[in-house]
């Protein structure tokens, strides 16, 4: 085994036998900075290495192997649908998401799940990736007021100027969907 099982307490006598008692955050400090500059994940400096001659995984030839590569996480495609609602002066509707994703953003209001039928017209599909999610969106036009939007809403909505929505914070998956917008109104 490359580190010897040791009772945590023989760990932290060593650890207060080498570490100065009023200054241990140096020593924190000095790791973190080796790692991040010598003791590279795929190519490791061992040539660089002040403690190279202490490093049991460098004794075994084994350097290369540490850290273990992270797991990644599984992709999750979710469809999701995007209502562009416009009045008559040209404002959207956005809400302000109480939930995640994009929790304290302003949105369109955004629904997770499959477009259903009636009156909203298909203007195009996006694709948003947040960490694991990949979320597949159907931008649809509504015709009427954000009362017609099936299911909960987010959060408060408004009718926002779109001149406005740069002073909001806000997600690139709106402006994605804005960018499409000038599309559908050209058609």
């Amino acid at each position: 085994s490359l580190l010897p099982a040791r009772p945590a307490r023989r760990i932290q006598a060593e650890a207060d036998r080498l570490l100065a008692p009023r200054r241990p955050g140096d020593a924190n400090q000095a790791l973190m900075e080796l790692g991040a500059v010598v003791c590279l994940p795929a190519k490791p400096r061992c040539g660089d290495c002040p403690v190279a001659g202490l490093c049991l995984a460098r004794i075994e030839g084994r350097q290369e192997e540490f850290p273990p590569p992270a797991a990644k996480p599984e992709v999750e495609v979710i469809p999701a649908v995007l209502w562009l609602l416009e009045d008559r002066r040209g404002r959207i509707w956005l809400e302000r998401r109480r939930v995640p994703p994009l929790k304290g953003l302003w949105m369109l209001p955004w629904r997770i799940g499959e477009p259903a039928g009636g009156s909203a017209r298909p203007i195009a599909t996006i694709r948003h990736a947040i960490m694991n999610r990949r979320y597949v969106c159907a931008l649809v036009a509504g015709a009427a007021g954000p009362e017609a939007i099936p299911g909960p809403a987010a959060g408060a909505g408004r009718w926002i100027r779109v001149e406005e929505i740069d002073r909001l914070p806000h997600s690139s998956l709106l402006r994605k969907a804005l960018a499409k917008r000038g599309t559908e109104r050209a058609s």
